[in-house]
């Protein structure tokens, strides 16, 4: 397997108001996984429904909340930036519309 997630999680704080508390919102919640080698991922939904920011995880560029991601069998969930700079170099995320990501 080229990639296994599970239980995948992103919340983030919202700040407290006058008229509001401070609370957890999630921008992903309990997601699995799997890529087999030579396969191929697309997440499809609407707007906001957390596609970037579930892609963001896979590629460990922002922090779980929860979960864990194997890349070729290897956890990666906590290594350090040093330790994923060569792996990223095997990974691509490509946006839906790939002109404006240049």
């Amino acid at each position: 397997m080229l990639l296994h997630a599970t239980g995948l999680e992103k919340t983030y704080a919202t700040r407290a108001t006058a008229f509001r508390r401070a609370s957890r919102v999630a921008a992903v919640a309990g997601v699995d996984i799997s890529l087999a080698e030579g396969g191929a991922l697309g997440l499809v939904g609407e707007s906001g429904c957390g596609k970037s920011t579930l892609a963001r995880l896979l590629l460990r560029l922002i922090p779980l909340s929860a979960g864990r991601i194997l890349f070729e069998g290897r956890d990666i969930t906590a290594l350090p930036e040093a330790a994923l700079r060569p792996l990223r170099a095997r990974m691509q995320l490509i946006h839906q519309n790939p002109s404006a990501a240049l």
